[in-house]
């Protein structure tokens, strides 16, 4: 079949209600992707516009590329004007150390660069597939390629820390009646509706073991947080501790908080695992063309 920028004869447009069997799939455990080809899964898309088609679905690799580029700005947005002494928490209250090393030392700002990883790799994916031959669509001959598999343990993880550093912000941080700033919203709120898009738009497939894609980035993040404690490590303010309620000094307060987070990153994924099971059960994949 031919392909987009790969050679070939573009294939007319079809639109089809569900490209596949809904009861196809592997159990919970398995991380099977419906019996189709893997090459079907980053086409797949629940907008289909005129002259998109299966060789060469432009609309899917346009909306990817907005998506990774909104992203990127994200990122290089807040750490300008982190340069510039402006706090993305707190516009009010400026950055007197504007080093950039202290913008890396956030869990908020691990949550946009991981958000950044995750979309270059879907594009990455996409492209990859649309320049492959389309192997038999057979289950047992549907092996994936290794960045497809971390595709979707990096979604995993960026869907359910854009969600929860947005639920804090606005439920512990945020004073009502407060004039919010366009960077905070952006990095607190704009960062998650990029990855609610996407999981809207695209519906990849969720499985049941990616759970512990946003559980061990949690654990490396308080990992990172100790040696950094450990070895001298400051704010920009000079406190010793990146989170007031991360104080290392107090281990069993640490444990306390890691367990909570632990809990909140479960009941998240769950939720959005959820909502995902339910659309696949009554929707079906999103439509394929051509």
């Amino acid at each position: 079949m031919g392909n987009c920028g790969c050679g070939g004869e573009k294939q007319p447009l079809l639109k089809k209600v569900g490209g596949h069997k809904k009861n196809e799939g592997g159990g919970i455990f398995e991380e099977d992707i419906e019996g189709e080809a893997w090459t079907d899964v980053p086409k797949r898309s629940c907008v289909i516009l005129p002259g998109s088609t299966y060789a060469c679905p432009w609309d899917v690799i346009f909306w990817r590329l907005v998506l990774f580029a909104a992203s990127v700005l994200i990122v290089t947005w807040s750490i300008i004007e982190h340069l510039h002494g402006v706090n993305d928490d707190n516009t009010k209250v400026p950055i007197k150390n504007t080093d950039i090393k202290y913008w890396f030392i956030y869990l908020t700002h691990w949550s946009l660069m991981v958000e950044v990883l995750y979309f270059f790799f879907a594009l990455v994916t996409l492209l990859a597939a649309v320049c492959a031959q389309e192997p038999e669509r057979k289950r047992m001959e549907n092996h994936k390629p290794w960045y497809m598999s971390v595709t979707f343990g990096l979604q995993s993880t960026a869907l359910t820390f854009s969600f929860l550093t947005a639920l804090m912000f606005w439920t512990l941080e945020y004073v009502p009646g407060d004039r919010v700033a366009p960077l905070v919203m952006a990095t607190h709120g704009g960062n998650f509706v990029l990855m609610l898009l996407d999981f809207i738009l695209g519906q990849q497939p969720m499985f049941f073991m990616k759970i512990w894609w946003p559980i061990m980035f949690a654990v490396s993040y308080y990992v990172f947080s100790y040696f950094y404690f450990k070895n001298g490590g400051v704010t920009e303010t000079g406190s010793s501790n990146i989170y007031q309620a991360v104080d290392w000094q107090n281990p069993s307060g640490v444990a306390t908080m890691f367990g909570i987070i632990l809990s909140a990153i479960i009941v998240a994924w769950f939720f959005f695992y959820g909502f995902y099971r339910c659309i696949k059960r009554y929707c079906g994949p999103p439509p394929l063309k051509g």
